[in-house]
């Protein structure tokens, strides 16, 4: 796993991924998800892949999978959510960069 994402010990999963439509995913039955947290989703492959949650409902939410959504289906996917933001540490060395969206140099 990246190191841009830590997991915490309040991981909570979802296995009520409704839709995947280009690189969104809608998550339905979702209590307690915030704007801009970050996760992953695991698709029946087992490739984790980053999400980040960009729309939040009483009972739902809409997260971009920030690693392509190619070859993953709805049914049989899980997501799971680390209560937290994206967090990335920063030098100087950073300074004129320019970053991918999981924080990899280009």
């Amino acid at each position: 796993m990246s190191k841009i994402i830590e997991p915490t010990p309040g991981v909570v999963s979802y296995s009520t991924v409704r839709e995947v439509k280009g690189p969104l995913i809608v998550i339905e039955r979702t209590r307690g998800v915030a704007y801009n947290e970050v996760g992953e989703v695991i698709g029946p492959d087992g490739m984790p892949r980053m999400v980040q949650v960009i729309e939040v409902g009483s009972d739902y939410a809409v997260a971009q999978v920030l690693t392509g959504t190619l070859g993953l289906p709805a049914i049989g996917s899980t997501v799971k959510f680390y209560g937290r933001t994206l967090r990335m540490p920063v030098t100087e060395d950073l300074l004129g960069r320019v970053l991918d969206g999981k924080g990899q140099p280009r």
